[in-house]
């Protein structure tokens, strides 16, 4: 029984060294020259999307500082509107009421005050 244990170890280590001779034998040394022209291509293409990723970063870049700009100026728009409104609503408060000295003109006074005004823009 030992000698056949033995025996199928040296089968097995003969099938072993035999496969790892026939590998190091049919192995290819060097590259074959379909191999060399893929690398080839494969490094121009590399390089190519290399400068095309540098493009659109750039691009990037310059489409993210145009946005950073309309958005200051949207920001400053909505500030004026803001600002725009609350005259607009001061103004409309203020739309049917008479000033006190217009109140208190008399027809004399109100014909003085065209004069006056009529005399200043002839000048």
């Amino acid at each position: 029984m030992e000698n056949k244990k033995y025996n199928y170890n040296l089968i097995i280590i003969g099938i072993l060294v035999l496969g790892i001779v026939g590998m190091i034998i049919f192995w290819p040394s060097n590259l074959s020259e379909f191999d060399k022209e893929e690398i080839e291509r494969l490094h121009k293409e590399n390089t190519e999307l290399l400068n095309n990723i540098d493009s659109l970063n750039t691009e990037h870049i310059k489409k993210d500082s145009i946005i950073s700009k309309a958005n200051a100026e949207i920001i400053t728009l909505t500030v004026s509107k803001d600002s725009l409104g609350t005259v607009i609503q001061n103004i409309n408060k203020r739309r049917n009421e008479t000033r006190d000295h217009v109140a208190n003109l008399d027809d004399n006074d109100v014909v003085n005050g065209i004069t006056d005004y009529i005399k200043r823009n002839r000048r």
